[in-house]
């Protein structure tokens, strides 16, 4: 594991524009089938959902394809500014101290992409609250005092979309197409 990057962030989670502090975490949903765990990322200008990814294990696989669909978001002019000027404003991706942030993988794809790591202190929460706070908003919103049906097996993603159907229906903007493969019982 590499050694941690300096907190761009500081626990300041507002950003002037888009796409300039991103956070992002991992959380797991226990349904009566086992467990799901999502990992977003969530762009502090709006506290939108750039992107997100659903598996039934917390892999690197988990964070590592949320990390390239939120890459994918960004528009390739800017990506291209990015990466290759080093007066270009900075994208901080910020997150906990997590192995699946601190993976030669996950950097890697980082650095590809131009992208800034800010990571908080050592077991402070409240150094990723922006993230931590949007899952709390979420399953309260949605899945505390709930019975679900069990998850999809073959589409685990499909049910992130009813999730952010659910919890984002009511921010303009945010385009989720609809799945009605999960739904409460």
């Amino acid at each position: 594991m590499t050694p941690a990057p300096v907190d761009h962030v500081k626990r300041k989670f507002r950003a002037e524009n888009p796409n300039e502090v991103w956070v992002t975490d991992v959380t797991e949903f226990a349904g009566p089938d086992g467990k799901v765990y999502l990992s977003p990322m969530i762009d502090c200008f709006d506290g939108k959902v750039v992107a997100w990814n659903t598996l039934r294990s917390p892999s690197k696989a988990l964070t590592q394809g949320m990390l390239a669909d939120a890459i994918s978001t960004l528009p390739a002019a800017y990506r291209e500014e990015l990466r290759d000027d080093a007066t270009a404003a900075m994208l901080a991706v910020h997150t906990d101290r997590g192995g699946h942030y601190r993976g030669a993988e996950w950097i890697e794809k980082m650095n590809s992409a131009g992208l800034t790591r800010s990571m908080g202190r050592k077991g402070k929460s409240g150094d990723n609250a922006a993230c931590e706070g949007f899952f709390g908003r979420m399953k309260t919103e949605m899945f505390y005092g709930r019975v679900w049906g069990t998850w999809p097996r073959s589409k685990p993603r499909s049910s992130s979309t009813c999730i952010f159907i659910t919890t984002n229906a009511s921010r303009p903007g945010l385009v989720v197409p609809p799945s009605p493969s999960i739904v409460p019982q």
